[in-house]
């Protein structure tokens, strides 16, 4: 459990990262200072950038599913879709 939660701490800066920087953004060493962490424990979790971006894809596949699946259910633009939005942003 303790190592799920510390890569998706990883998984969560590096997705924020990618959104705002693109892949250019992700720099082991930055993230390593942003998660505040040391560079080992990124490799011992993903072993290497293409781990940890197969992993950020999957991310982006699991919350894509999310959103897709809380569309479906939306009735009215103000506040459900609003809200969706915001949650997603």
């Amino acid at each position: 459990m303790e190592k799920r939660k510390n890569q998706s701490i990883w998984i969560e800066a590096g997705y924020e990262l990618f959104a705002f920087e693109g892949v250019e953004g992700i720099q082991i060493e930055r993230l390593a200072r942003i998660v505040d962490h040391n560079k080992s424990s990124f490799y011992h979790y993903f072993g290497d950038l293409e781990g940890f971006f197969a992993d950020l894809v999957k991310q982006h596949v699991e919350l894509t599913d999310r959103y897709n699946d809380e569309l479906k259910k939306i009735t009215t633009i103000d506040p459900e879709f609003i809200q969706l939005l915001v949650d997603f942003k």
